[in-house]
């Protein structure tokens, strides 16, 4: 609400990036983002995401790194 839609997607975007960066299957989900305009929708690809790594057991709990 801050920076509203169009520049708060872009700001988070930043930060997804710093978060997510090291993790893998980052270059795909990356290339999803970059495209997403929506706050909502952002929401959803960021989320769908975490859930696939926590799914396949790379949470952020883990040790190691993910890349």
């Amino acid at each position: 609400a801050f920076y509203g839609e169009y520049q708060g997607v872009r700001t988070a975007r930043k930060h997804i990036q710093w978060y997510t960066e090291r993790t893998l299957g980052f270059e795909a989900f990356w290339q999803q983002l970059v495209g997403i305009d929506d706050t909502q929708a952002q929401h959803r690809a960021v989320a769908n995401y975490l859930d696939q790594l926590i799914d396949a057991g790379l949470g952020w709990d883990s040790a190691t790194p993910l890349t």
